[in-house]
């Protein structure tokens, strides 16, 4: 088209807005190399998600660390929009719970791992999209929610300075 609209709620202004922000983000200090590089996973986890909740288990691999279980359930007005033979018209997909998982999984090693600065992390996870999602920080999915919550992982890394997160297929 010739002419894009930038209204106030625009999808182009919204994109166009947290671009801005990342590059703000990205400039604001310099980024360690173990941030970007994959390195073997100095902290290990598994999670799964279903649309009553997530959980999973964090070990680590050089670290006294005990091991970390964690659960937690997803709020009503989440588990209720999840799409199945129930509720086919829901707006969440099994493939954002499971991205959500992993989310909640990065937080709790994030907040818990006595070493995540330029830590590698690694997770294992039973969910094709998710698994491709986290590989390329990037979804192709029509609903919003995947970009959302990658966003919001990306931050988290950043912000911890955590080494890179490799996400496995199991």
């Amino acid at each position: 088209p010739k002419l894009i609209g930038l209204g106030k709620h625009s999808e182009v202004r919204a994109s166009l807005e947290d671009l801005i922000s990342l590059l703000r983000l990205l400039g604001s200090r310099p980024t360690h190399v173990r941030e970007l590089v994959p390195d073997m996973p100095r902290y290990v986890g598994y999670h799964d998600a279903a649309a009553k909740g997530a959980g999973g288990v964090w070990f680590s691999l050089c670290d006294t660390m005990a091991p970390v279980v964690w659960r937690e359930a997803f709020p009503v007005d989440i588990s209720s929009e999840v799409i199945s033979m129930d509720n086919p018209q829901g707006r969440l997909t099994n493939s954002d719970l499971e991205l959500a998982a992993e989310v909640f999984a990065v937080g709790v090693a994030l907040t818990g791992a006595p070493h995540v600065k330029h830590a590698a992390l690694g997770t294992l996870c039973d969910n094709t999209p998710t698994v491709s999602w986290i590989d390329c920080m990037a979804s192709k999915s029509k609903s919003p929610t995947a970009g959302c919550l990658l966003q919001g992982l990306a931050f988290m890394l950043y912000s911890c300075h955590a080494g890179r997160l490799t996400t496995v297929h199991v």
